[in-house]
């Protein structure tokens, strides 16, 4: 599904400055636990209910206080190493950071990074990636490709892999839980 989409675009910055994962919640129109039933037809949220958000090169994110559910769908359903929040950097510039986030249940990948530098994410739980690639590949939690990242108190929980990525990225991981993400390539994180 390409139904709730939204992009930041080249000179824009998506912005929110909350302290708690319950401050602002992005969810599927099928998830009856966030403001009741929205649609009686439904049959209950799902990973890949809706699109997710996409951030485009020259775009910025500056995200504390939210949680992300349910989405998704273009990177699951497409083989696109798309997530519920993609974010597309662009040589050299600070993509952004989100802090005190959820990423919960979302299809494949929660949060996807290409060319970013200096992308930071910190008291974040990211939680129940497992639904696969429609190519077969496993679901993860985060997803880099030649991406700068650091986390910091990030717990990583249900996720087929906690970290998956490809081509070269420097990413670090401070007060971690696991301790040691479950990483592909398994040397992903610099010590």
């Amino acid at each position: 599904s390409n139904y709730g989409h939204l992009t930041v675009a080249n000179g824009a910055t998506l912005y929110s400055s909350g302290s708690s994962a319950s401050d602002i919640v992005l969810t599927s129109i099928n998830d009856t636990s966030i403001g009741g039933t929205t649609d009686s037809t439904a049959s209950g949220a799902q990973a890949g209910n809706w699109r997710g958000i996409t951030v485009s090169p020259g775009g910025r994110l500056s995200l504390s206080g939210f949680t992300i559910k349910y989405a998704g769908s273009r990177g699951h359903n497409n083989g696109d190493p798309d997530g519920a929040i993609t974010v597309t950097g662009s040589s050299g510039t600070d993509s952004g950071n989100i802090a005190y986030a959820l990423f919960d249940s979302n299809a494949h990948i929660g949060l996807s990074l290409t060319s970013t530098h200096s992308f930071s994410v910190s008291n974040t739980t990211i939680q129940n990636h497992t639904v696969s690639q429609a190519d077969g590949t496993n679901g993860a939690g985060i997803y880099l490709s030649s991406a700068s990242t650091t986390l910091s108190t990030v717990t990583f929980s249900g996720n087929t892999k906690d970290i998956r990525g490809s081509g070269t990225n420097t990413i670090t991981c401070t007060s971690c839980s696991p301790a040691s993400p479950i990483t592909d390539p398994s040397n992903m994180l610099s010590p």
